[in-house]
């Protein structure tokens, strides 16, 4: 039967602050805000590919990973790109669901906690998976993690053993001094929040 815990593209993922309801849209590859009371539409902010979880609110900021491999900052307000920042190391591009994305996808949708954005790109362990912190009012990368892709794991297998590593898909999370990493359908990874250190990613044993 049909997978459950990866629902990304069967409806928009909103969130509400301040009197907007935000949300992004996987089919056009839009940001936008409505007024929460009364669902007029006051902003779209296009990005360059889909838009498949829910955005993140700080202060008069709105923070959207997208398919473009982009981390994007608008104002939220206006909607207007504040700045956005690449996750992999190139613009280099695949074919994706029918359209062109990025070879490193930002499928690590962002959280903010002590003013700090943490958001990954990269679907692809052996082409490399990228975690980051960066300062929310700047997108100033504070660290980045890009060896958790490369590890020497236990498979789901008992007694199996490969170079595998984690693959970020869906929103993360913070629990103290943690950062949670979903992995789409397997367990989720922990990074220390505070330097980026990997922790642990318990693939067979779950």
């Amino acid at each position: 039967g049909r997978d459950t815990r990866m629902p990304f593209d069967r409806a928009f993922h909103p969130v509400i602050a301040g009197g907007r309801l935000y949300f992004g849209s996987s089919a056009d590859g839009t940001v936008y805000a409505l007024d929460a009371a009364t669902g007029r539409p006051l902003w779209a902010t296009v990005t360059g590919g889909p838009v498949r979880l829910p955005p993140a609110v700080w202060r008069d900021r709105v923070y959207a990973a997208s398919d473009d491999g982009f981390l994007y900052c608008l104002q939220a307000d206006a909607g207007t790109v504040l700045w956005k920042v690449r996750g992999g190391p190139s613009g280099s591009l695949v074919l994706g669901n029918g359209r062109m994305i990025s070879r490193w996808p930002a499928g690590g949708g962002p959280t903010v906690a002590d003013d700090t954005v943490y958001w990954a790109a990269g679907i692809w362990p052996s082409e490399t998976v990228y975690v980051y912190a960066v300062e929310a009012l700047t997108g100033k990368v504070i660290w980045c993690n890009d060896s958790a892709s490369g590890l020497y794991l236990p498979q789901p297998h008992p007694g199996a053993n490969a170079y595998s590593g984690i693959s970020a898909q869906g929103s993360l999370a913070v629990s103290g001094d943690r950062l949670l990493v979903p992995t789409g359908r397997s367990v989720p990874a922990a990074f220390r929040r505070s330097d980026g250190a990997f922790l642990y990613f318990h693939l067979q044993a779950y």
